[in-house]
This record gives C-alpha cells, structure tokens and sequence, in this order.
C-alpha cells in the first residue's frame, strides 16, 4: 500500500488522523469517521480547530481510527494477505 507509515502510527497511537489527500489515505481515513483528509489547508486548519475544540469528537475520531488501523494491519489480516499470496503463488 502507498499508505505513508506515519497515518497508521498515528492511528494506533490515538492521534487523530489528518492528512494530505494522496497515498491512497482513503483507504485507511474515512472523512470525518476516523480521521480527516483533504488538499485544502483551509478545510485542514478547520478540521484542526473542531478536534481542538470537541474533546468528544477528537477522542471519537481516534478510536475509530485506531480500531480501522487495527482492522487493516493487524496481525490476523497481513497473516490472511500472505496466506492468500502463497496460495495463489503455487497455483502457478
């Protein structure tokens, strides 16, 4: 994945996400949910002051993400990946 390494540390450390919108962060980030994204820095210091603002959502915003970063590259799932990639290598 071109998911940079610093979105999931963040998630699994219980910092809310933001990011730039590139390196496929859709993937991980869904808007609002469990992080925010975008390529307009007004919309990001925006998302920036509602997390500083909202206690509530800000602690919301990072068990989700923690949860989806858990979800994606938990131990379970990258073994089922290459599981799935041996599998499909000897079919060859």
């Amino acid at each position: 994945t071109g998911i940079p390494v610093v979105a999931v540390g963040d998630e699994l450390g219980n910092c809310p996400e933001m990011e730039l919108d590139n390196y496929e962060v859709s993937e991980l980030i869904e808007n609002g949910v469990n992080g925010f994204y975008s390529n307009d820095k007004n919309e990001l210091v925006n998302y920036c002051k509602q997390l500083l603002n909202d206690d509530k959502l800000a602690n919301n915003i990072s068990v989700a993400g923690r949860q989806k970063a858990s979800e994606v590259f938990g131990y379970d799932n990258i073994l089922k990946q290459w599981k799935e990639f041996f599998d499909n290598l000897w079919k060859f």
